[in-house]
């Protein structure tokens, strides 16, 4: 089915605005859609994929025949970009964590060191906590002191708290 979609966009761009293999193949395209969908709904995803199977695997040799190239080489996916971030997180950025999908060079991975997403997500949920007019200066205040702290080592939920209650403490938040 799959395979029938991709051919039927080519066949558009192929043959322009009102090209005839698209008027031939399109309500093929669209019918096959809709009983996969109707099979889904009526007997599950892993049904239909598993019968889809067949369909799919000789629309990747036949598109693997029509390119010249390998089936091994062809990926079926939603875009070109779901490829590229598939093809980038199995081999990750030089310098990069492993499974990453983009690489935003050494000071992105030194600020997520010291700020991992744990803490960044404590930090989120107890500014709002915090009524709407203290939260910019608590955050740029905590901010600071976060920074100074994981210079010297990891800094957990609970140091956030001790931060927080320090800062309330000093100007009387309550």
């Amino acid at each position: 089915m799959i395979y029938a979609v991709v051919l039927a966009a080519g066949a558009s761009s192929r043959y322009g605005v009102s090209p005839p293999k698209q008027v031939e193949l399109l309500p093929r395209v669209l019918d096959a859609v809709h009983a996969h969908l109707e099979l889904e709904a009526r007997a599950g995803g892993y049904v239909a994929q598993d019968r889809a199977a067949p369909a799919l695997n000789a629309g990747r040799a036949a598109l693997a025949g029509l390119l010249g190239v390998p089936e091994a080489g062809l990926a079926l996916t939603e875009s070109a970009t779901a490829s590229l971030r598939a093809a980038q997180s199995d081999r990750g950025p030089a310098g990069a964590s492993a499974g990453a999908v983009f690489d935003f060079g050494t000071a992105r991975r030194e600020h997520e060191q010291r700020w991992p997403s744990e803490l960044q997500d404590a930090f989120i949920a107890m500014l709002m906590s915090l009524p709407a007019p203290y939260r910019a200066y608590v955050r740029r205040t905590l901010y600071g002191r976060v920074e100074a702290l994981a210079a010297e080592r990891p800094v957990t939920a609970e140091d956030l708290h001790r931060l927080l209650n320090e800062l309330r403490a000093s100007i009387a938040l309550k």
